[in-house]
Formats: structure tokens, sequence, C-alpha cells
């Protein structure tokens, strides 16, 4: 089972830098919505990374892992980012609806 620490690790090892982060992304071929915690390009490439998260969503501060629980309904695990990680300078950056930071990286609407 994923934990946050495993999500943790992955995210740190995307790069240094922000632009790091994107290219990454682009390697991956992976896009997303802007302003979309669990459909930005990051948090769909850590669902391709980690097929076994019930679902998962991330912002420019911390992460939650959402997981089944036949008990209660749903449970989550939110995870502080530090907010100038290169994962969160880019989501930053991306949420941006003003500029065109990363629009290769961004789905349009249909």
């Amino acid at each position: 089972m994923t934990t946050a620490e495993d999500v943790k690790a992955f995210l740190q090892s995307l790069g240094t830098t922000h632009e790091e982060v994107a290219e990454k992304l682009r390697a991956a071929g992976v896009k997303g919505y802007r302003i979309s915690a669990g459909n930005c390009p990051v948090a769909r490439l850590v669902k391709r990374q980690f097929p076994d998260l019930f679902d998962f969503s991330i912002s420019r501060t911390g992460f939650t892992i959402h997981e089944p629980n036949p008990e209660e309904g749903c449970w989550s695990i939110r995870t502080p980012l530090d907010e100038y990680s290169a994962v969160g300078r880019f989501i930053a950056a991306f949420d941006t609806m003003l500029t065109s930071n990363y629009a290769d990286l961004a789905e349009t609407e249909v």
C-alpha cells in the first residue's frame, strides 16, 4: 500500500526547480487541468505512479490521500508540502490563469 512518505519521496524526485518538474511532466506525457487538485498534471502523474491509490489531490501547500473505509465511508490523510518546494512552485505557476505558464501541460475544456 502506498504511503504518504512514498508519495512525498516521489514528488521530491521530480526535481529541484519548477522547470525541472515541468520537464519531467512533459517527458511523461502528462497533462492536466489548472486549479484542479485531483486532475492537475502532478496529481495525474502521482496516480499513474501509484495506481493503488484510491484517490489523490495536491495543492502547492500539501497533498491528500483519500482511502475508502467500509465502516466509515472514506478517510483522508493530509500531508503538508513546503509551498516553496519545486512541486509547490510548479503548481502555483501552473494555476496562474493570467499567464500562459506551462500552457503545453494544460488540458483545455471541451
